[in-house]
């Protein structure tokens, strides 16, 4: 094109064609990352164009943390933490205890412990109690006939001793 055709269309007289290209901008892309771009470009792969990169942040993601709990973060900031990105936090749930725990006949996992079911325990199980005495309850009691109410009772003549009491011997 001629030169004052160039100057009428507002363009620029250059040297070589390589020197008409389009300016780049910063183009923040879906994913946050930012590139330098024409802005139709920009425009047609979904960006936006920006006067900094430092205005490029990738979108923030739903991350179940190892504690069951949901945090909104960086898709790299939740993998830094060990967490799992979820479409929903109704997908994060505290991790369950028990969970791969195998516990032995006649128990069952609670709080990740196994623990015995059944009839509680015996609380005179290694309780030793003395000669004319048992363990009720955990606590030794003495056995045997119950104690004599006649024991230490003295009656005067002609009488005996029933149930504790000193009634006449002939009846």
């Amino acid at each position: 094109m001629s030169a004052s055709r160039c100057s009428q269309t507002g363009g620029k007289q250059v040297s070589s064609c390589d020197q008409c290209k389009p300016p780049e901008i910063n183009c923040c892309s879906r994913d946050g990352h930012c590139s330098r771009m024409s802005a139709s470009r920009c425009s047609q792969t979904g960006g936006k164009q920006v006067s900094s990169c430092d205005q490029c942040k990738p979108p923030d993601v739903n991350c179940c943390l190892r504690d069951g709990k949901c945090s909104r973060m960086s898709a790299s900031r939740c993998s830094q933490t060990g967490g799992k990105q979820v479409s929903s936090c109704d997908q994060c749930r505290k991790p369950d205890p028990c969970a791969g725990i195998r516990c032995p006949a006649g128990h069952k996992c609670e709080h990740g412990k196994c623990v015995r079911v059944g009839p509680p325990p015996n609380p005179c199980a290694g309780v030793r109690c003395g000669p004319g005495e048992k363990c009720v309850q955990g606590r030794c009691v003495r056995v045997g006939p119950p104690p004599d109410p006649c024991a230490g009772v003295q009656c005067p003549r002609g009488q005996k001793c029933v149930q504790g009491r000193c009634v006449p011997a002939g009846r």
